[in-house]
């Protein structure tokens, strides 16, 4: 073959492997033009979770002082109930001060509207007595009764508490049982005494919807004592107790 055959066939070599390499990277620009021409979808769910809610007002006939708790809440000690007034005669006293004498068929009273508000129905729904002593710290120098067990001042004091107008306790539903009865029985959540939901009680033991609320009326009197129980003071503290 002449040397000018030998150079057109070398061209035409070269040209081929141009062609074929021209070809290749079209077809890898092809490809790579095709990852941003793709047909896509998507759909979206938004989620809030929620935890459900354990609370309840806490609002006293008679204001003797602390916290006002007329928004729901879940650990917190409202108003007192009951309060010490030694220095006015029972004529005078309002409701929830307590200066009793022996034998007084008049209680001294005071009440607590409940009022649940908590999200979900209850499973429990108790009142209980903790921190209970029959002889508190603060009896006078005059109080000579025992501390606790018989004899003592809790024993002494004639204890009722209603639900609307039913007497829940005692739990026979009349009459009177003593604040040493009702704060060494119901002790604890479990040692409690289980509250009718509803309006004042109509529903369900242990049952309280959202708004379910009554009125409890706690009532006290002095037995006709002696001097032993001059200057004597009890203490509690009631607590109202939801569960879900």
């Amino acid at each position: 073959m002449s040397a000018q055959a030998d150079i057109v066939q070398e061209a035409r070599s070269n040209l081929r492997r141009i062609l074929v390499s021209m070809v290749v990277i079209g077809f890898a620009a092809a490809a790579a033009a095709s990852t941003f021409a793709t047909f896509s979808a998507q759909t979206t769910n938004p989620a809030t979770i929620a935890n459900a809610t354990v609370t309840m007002t806490n609002v006293v006939g008679t204001n003797l002082g602390g916290i006002d708790c007329t928004t729901g809440v879940s650990d917190t000690t409202c108003k007192a109930l009951f309060t010490a007034n030694n220095t006015d005669s029972a004529a005078v006293l309002g409701a929830g001060q307590t200066n009793l004498k022996p034998g007084d068929a008049t209680p001294a009273t005071n009440s607590v509207v409940i009022t649940y508000t908590g999200s979900l129905p209850t499973t429990k729904f108790r009142l209980f007595a903790s921190s209970y002593q029959s002889k508190g710290g603060a009896s006078s120098a005059l109080c000579t009764a025992v501390a606790s067990g018989a004899g003592s001042p809790g024993t002494q004091l004639q204890f009722q508490v209603k639900q609307g107008a039913t007497i829940i306790y005692p739990t026979l539903g009349s009459g009177f049982g003593t604040l040493d009865e009702f704060g060494t029985t119901y002790t604890s959540v479990n040692a409690s005494l289980a509250l009718k939901g509803g309006t004042s009680g109509s529903g369900s033991a242990d049952v309280w919807n959202t708004s379910s609320s009554s009125t409890f009326t706690v009532n006290v009197k002095l037995a006709s004592v002696d001097n032993t129980y001059q200057g004597c003071q009890s203490t509690a503290t009631f607590a109202w107790y939801a569960e879900q």
